[in-house]
């Protein structure tokens, strides 16, 4: 085994959630030397004591590692650049783990703006089901990269453009984009330097002989798809429509002009989730497996907790928990599923233009009850459009619309925020739990 190049730097890790805590396990197995901050922890962990930015001499200080979500602005950033440390991310620490390993298991990686977790738990189960060996699914769904076990034959890892932002070596074996939006502004400022950070992976795939699924169902997948197809045969366009060389179209396969019969989960309800389903299969074919196995495979996959989980149907009620939408167009996915529901929405809203999640919720019949910090923000988006009933928080918009809705003829009672957690939980699988233990409740 090479010696690895982290070996007796010294390295402030920023940050102690599972991503900062797996960082420093793995530079503490290489012998690094290691500072650790945070803004909320003060106690000892794992043996070591956070320091505030300002109390570390930042001369010894050779790496800045910042949580993946850590702003730019943030103090020890800036600091870090003023003292011109190098910064690196968890994924160029992983990307080294695997280059200088004997043995390193292959690497499915999957980016984009919407559908990332449930193509990448769809992958991990269709190569589960009819491949031999271990599968391992983690990065921004499941284990931190750096726990993830050497000795699997597969890593199948979701990657946000915060992880892809602080890296220049990686490179997978298939790297599968879904779509391309907007979202995260507030860290990149602006949207190509967002989409810029996602093109990396598929530079540096490409350039290193692995193969690409992008998905053509917007503007700009299309155009990677025309550009990466001139640079390599390895490419392969997925998505919803006959442009694409993978795609699902009511409720059928297609691949390169052939037609598959599809058995297509509740799990995977709604048309969005044809990209998933063509996005994953197209992983797996490319990773080498039969397309009759995946199709066999399809129909036991379970979904995603927070990912249009069905919850509970209760006489001519149904709950539904998209807690993970935390953005307008995977909201827009969750009400054209779910047509007619009762919808709640709200929390921390983000930058971005509301007019089409607006459009789709006069078009899909919902009616809206607003909650959180910035209800407001919906009332005044949507009123034009949709009934809207603002409520201070996710519990009493959960008891008004289960109210309307008995008053009613029923319906889908759907958590769908278009909105991150923060204001009021520290993140969207805790306002889940909350919506569940509300159903769950309620049903009793």
């Amino acid at each position: 085994m090479q010696v690895d190049p982290l070996h007796h730097r010294c390295f402030y890790v920023y940050g102690l959630g599972l991503s900062g805590m797996a960082v420093v396990g793995y530079l503490e197995d290489q012998m690094a030397r290691i500072i650790v901050g945070d803004d909320k922890i003060n106690d000892d962990v794992a043996g070591h004591a956070p320091q505030h930015v300002d109390d570390i001499d930042w001369g010894v200080v050779d790496v800045f590692v910042p949580a993946p979500g850590l702003p730019e602005t943030h103090p020890a950033y800036v600091r870090a650049r003023q003292e011109k440390c190098e910064i690196l991310g968890e994924l160029e620490i992983y990307a080294w783990k695997m280059m200088l390993a004997d043995e390193a298991p292959r690497i499915i990686a999957v980016t984009g703006t919407n559908g990332k977790s449930t193509t990448t738990a769809l992958i991990a189960h269709l190569m589960d089901s009819v491949t031999e060996g271990s599968i391992v699914a983690g990065g921004n769904l499941g284990l931190p990269l750096l726990k993830m076990p050497m000795d699997a034959n597969w890593h199948v890892v979701e990657l946000s453009s915060y992880q892809l932002d602080l890296q220049t070596s990686f490179a997978s074996d298939v790297a599968v984009l879904t779509n391309l939006g907007v979202d995260h502004l507030d860290r990149h400022g602006s949207v190509e330097a967002y989409h810029g950070a996602k093109k990396k992976l598929f530079d540096q795939t490409c350039d290193h002989g692995g193969r690409l699924v992008l998905g053509v169902v917007d503007a700009v997948g299309l155009a990677w798809y025309q550009e990466f197809s001139g640079r390599t045969p390895r490419a392969k366009s997925v998505g919803l429509g006959e442009d694409a060389q993978i795609h699902v179209a009511d409720g059928q396969l297609h691949v390169d002009g052939v037609t598959y019969p599809l058995d297509i989960p509740k799990s995977l309800q709604g048309r969005h989730n044809g990209e998933n389903i063509a996005s994953a299969i197209g992983a797996c074919l490319a990773a080498g497996n039969e397309l009759d196995e995946l199709l066999s495979a399809l129909a036991s996959f379970p979904g995603l907790p927070h990912r249009l989980e069905h919850v509970l149907r209760k006489g001519e009620l149904e709950f539904v928990n998209d807690s993970k939408a935390t953005n307008a167009s995977s909201t827009c996915h969750a009400l054209r599923a779910w047509p007619g529901s009762y919808w709640l929405v709200g929390g921390l809203s983000k930058p971005e233009d509301l007019s089409i999640l607006a459009k789709t919720a006069k078009e899909t019949s919902a009616k809206a009850f607003a909650f959180g910090k910035d209800a407001g923000v919906f009332v005044d988006a949507l009123s034009d459009f949709v009934p809207v009933t603002q409520c201070p928080d996710l519990e009493k918009a959960f008891h008004a619309a289960v109210a309307q809705a008995q008053k009613g003829d029923g319906g889908t009672i759907l958590l769908s925020p278009a909105s991150a957690s923060f204001d009021a939980y520290p993140n969207f699988m805790a306002r889940g739990e909350h919506f569940r233990g509300l159903v769950e409740a309620w049903g009793a």
